[in-house]
């Protein structure tokens, strides 16, 4: 095989979606973004152990649409565990039991929450051709069998397909956890005993949430910057070539007079992104590099 050949194995629209993906992953992580979304949506929707689970089911399953799935379950990690903690103290669970071997396990309302954020990334993973490298090789591979072939497997039409179908197994497997681990329709298990919140632990957890957020503190300029920049490469995604109206790749190929809608992939909105976070800066220190000498005094996005 020939280095032409080789290249081409390697460095294709499929390689150069998984990258951007890494990059938008890491600029999320390293911004904090990830935790304030899900400080947002605990918030929004409530203490109790049922909707605590699905704000951490929602966030993740959204977050993992987005990037890969052991990154988004990563970064929820040190979330549920600090709220897990708030209520072990108030002691209204154990997040470890005692085993009759006499070895600490994690208790049954921590393996919910656990599955939940796990479940959820891998259910996320389905919804966009971003969200796994599955769906990219996938991509790929029908790419290659079938060159001629319509796009088929466009960012609107993947998703069209695939996202309802992401809401019904995200549905059940919450379904499946609250009943297994909440005691939903079991009000007499030990589950459902150990799921009922007081008004005291609910304080506890909200206090928690709000200690957090003062810690984290405002938004800041980087998390600003990550956010417009994470939209805009959806709204590239979405409007590249969605069928209904005209596409900004249609545009370019038709001004170009390329007669070839596949010239313009999604590889290249991910690309653009990628270098907009290696350029510009995370925060506005950056403007003091123009009355000062030395050193830079800013780092980029990514």
């Amino acid at each position: 095989m020939d280095t032409r050949t080789t290249c081409q194995c390697y460095i294709n629209d499929t390689v150069f979606m998984f990258f951007g993906s890494m990059v938008l992953a890491n600029a999320v992580e390293q911004s904090g973004l990830h935790q304030r979304l899900a400080l947002f949506a605990i918030r929004l929707i409530g203490y109790s152990h049922y909707r605590l689970l699905f704000a951490m089911s929602m966030t993740t399953m959204f977050i993992s649409m987005w990037i890969t799935n052991t990154a988004a379950t990563t970064m929820m990690v040190p979330i549920i565990f600090a709220l897990l903690d708030v209520f072990e103290k108030q002691n209204l669970l154990q997040v470890y039991e005692m085993d009759s071997n006499g070895e600490l396990v994690a208790s049954d309302i921590t393996t919910c929450y656990f599955c939940a954020a796990s479940f959820s990334a891998t259910i996320g993973g389905i919804g966009t051709l971003v969200g796994t490298a599955t769906n990219l090789v996938f991509k790929g591979l029908f790419e290659r069998t079938y060159p001629l072939a319509p796009e088929y497997l466009s960012f609107p039409k993947f998703s069209s397909f695939s996202i309802p179908y992401m809401f019904v197994c995200e549905a059940g497997i919450y379904f499946y956890l609250i009943v297994m681990y909440l005691g939903f329709l079991r009000p007499k298990t030990k589950a459902a005993q150990v799921a009922q919140i007081p008004e005291a632990g609910v304080k506890a957890a909200s206090d928690a949430v709000e200690e957090t957020r003062r810690k984290i503190g405002k938004i800041t300029f980087w998390e600003i910057m990550v956010m417009i920049l994470f939209s805009a490469v959806i709204l590239l995604f979405f409007s590249r070539a969605p069928q209904i109206f005209y596409g900004w790749g249609e545009y370019i190929s038709d001004y170009y007079s390329l007669n070839n809608n596949k010239f313009v992939q999604d590889s290249a909105a991910a690309l653009l992104v990628c270098f907009l976070m290696l350029l510009l800066p995370s925060n506005l220190d950056f403007f003091r590099n123009f009355y000062v000498k030395g050193n830079l005094f800013y780092k980029t996005i990514f």
